[in-house]
């Protein structure tokens, strides 16, 4: 080979790797920034071929001088959230090379973010939107005409876009983030209008689901042909996951053969994941049967729905997609559950008490009758509750402030039947020292009026009680929350 060819190959090799990274420097986002160290590290989710799922997610720490840098994968103009100390605390819409400079500032659970880079007026306006279902489900809970309920939905969603309409007029957003947030809107709402007709089907009378299922059914066909699934626009949206999984669990509901009996087996015994996963093979393909089963897989296997058939499904989805990028945030989940599960054969530590025949408690004057004598610190919670388990991280140290004040730990679990074994096997992976009950139905009842939000509870959810059996905080502070807690019980010695 001649030098001069030699040359030329040599050139073009280099062109090539030249282009191959601009190519790689065009499709990365880069998120610098201060935050006080305090902090520790900054959650933020990957968003893998462009599709948001907030369980797939890594961490980025904080250098002793207050700065960090997150570098993501960007195909395609998605959404990403930031968390702090285990809670939502700001969203982001990114697009491929984007520099943005990201300023944290706060302490505790209040923090403002700064942000210098594309669209600003844009992002400002687009954390404004509903970042929860549940929040914007409340909204409706009253309304039981489809007719008021569309009109409410149209409205609102007529003025959220038009003020992203106004910063595009105004050249503060660009096109492609305009039309971004357009597709994330349209998203949304079909997820809302879906979840609400889910929420009121499983209010319903299941024995006269034979005649209720036609207009249900219409409501459904009309949002899906006006917002079909598998869009392109849609799959990046971070309401995508809950469109398509309220859809297949009306679906399931609704269909002739799925009778009250084998739905209440469904309900009971989780047995949903097969045929959810055998609905989804007939509306999904490619990427997006991917993606649905990833999430659910993870969001499911989160919730410590350890059974036989959710291991099932866990184990085909590894056959089907054996190079998935899920994979690496799936499967220490399922081997978490696979140590529970392990736990769960082996016996209590003697610190650990659990309350035996505690189906006889129907209100919590009954279950604080026996501690009488003795001051209380009360953690409601329950195995699917995410936020609880976080919380769980620190109960080292809370343990240690109670103790100093004389304070024993209860805890009431608002579990089913159904994970029965589940709670028995998280209590132990946390060594969750003290005592220990699960509520039946009348005890949920009975906290849900104690707890006085229109019959609901959000937890995790702790309070007080002195020796007298009074709750002298119906809202104490979270075992995280150390100053917080210090002094609520330096304050108050539960007594009065």
């Amino acid at each position: 080979m001649n030098m001069k060819f030699q040359a030329i190959i040599t050139l073009c090799c280099l062109n090539l790797a030249i282009q191959n990274i601009n190519s790689q420097a065009h499709t990365e986002v880069y998120i610098s920034g201060t935050a006080s160290p305090s902090i520790g590290v900054i959650e933020y989710s990957i968003p893998i071929k462009g599709a948001y799922y907030e369980g797939f997610a890594s961490k980025a720490g904080i250098s002793p001088q207050g700065r960090f840098l997150i570098k993501l994968p960007c195909a395609q103009t998605s959404t990403i959230f930031l968390n702090i100390d285990g809670h939502e605390k700001h969203l982001m819409v990114i697009e491929p090379g984007d520099r943005v400079e990201l300023n944290i500032v706060g302490e505790g659970d209040k923090y403002s973010f700064d942000l210098e880079g594309p669209n600003e007026a844009g992002q400002v306006l687009y954390n404004q939107l509903p970042k929860t279902l549940q929040l914007a489900l409340s909204l409706y809970q009253d309304d039981t005409s489809s007719v008021s309920i569309q009109q409410k939905m149209t409205s609102a969603k007529r003025n959220e876009f038009s003020q992203f309409e106004k910063l595009l007029h105004s050249k503060k957003i660009t096109k492609t983030f305009y039309d971004y947030v357009k597709a994330d809107l349209d998203c949304y709402y079909a997820a809302l209008q879906t979840q609400l007709l889910l929420r009121r089907l499983l209010e319903a009378d299941y024995t006269n689901l034979a005649t209720i299922a036609p207009s249900f059914r219409r409501v459904l066909q009309k949002t899906v042909s006006e917002y079909p699934f598998t869009q392109n626009r849609f799959l990046s949206s971070r309401w995508w996951y809950d469109y398509t999984d309220a859809y297949l669990g009306l679906e399931l509901l609704l269909d002739q053969d799925f009778q009250p009996t084998v739905m209440g087996n469904v309900i009971s015994y989780g047995l949903d994941h097969t045929l959810r996963f055998n609905r989804a093979k007939q509306y999904f393909q490619g990427q997006y049967l991917e993606f649905y089963l990833a999430a659910h897989l993870h969001e499911a296997g989160l919730a410590d729905q350890n059974n036989e058939h959710l291991m099932t499904a866990f184990s085909q989805f590894k056959r089907s997609f054996k190079q998935s990028e899920y994979l690496q945030f799936i499967i220490p989940v399922y081997e978490s559950l696979a140590l529970k599960e392990q736990l769960a054969r082996e016996g209590f530590s003697d610190q650990i008490k659990m309350v035996g025949g505690f189906e006889r408690f129907n209100n919590l004057q009954e279950v604080l009758k026996p501690f009488r004598g003795k001051k209380l610190y009360v953690d409601v919670w329950a195995t699917w509750c995410y936020p609880c388990r976080v919380e769980f991280q620190y109960i080292e140290q809370t343990r240690k402030i109670l103790q100093k004040e004389g304070v024993e730990m209860l805890f009431i679990s608002l579990d089913n039947e159904a994970n029965h074994e589940g709670w028995k096997a998280m209590i132990k992976e946390y060594n969750l020292e003290g005592t220990h009950i699960r509520a039946n139905e009348a005890l949920k009842s009975d906290l849900a009026n104690t707890f006085n939000r229109q019959g609901r509870i959000f937890i995790p959810w702790y309070l007080m009680v002195n020796e007298r059996g009074e709750i002298v905080r119906s809202f104490a502070y979270k075992p995280s929350d150390f100053s917080g807690l210090e002094r609520q019980l330096s304050a108050i010695q539960l007594k009065k």
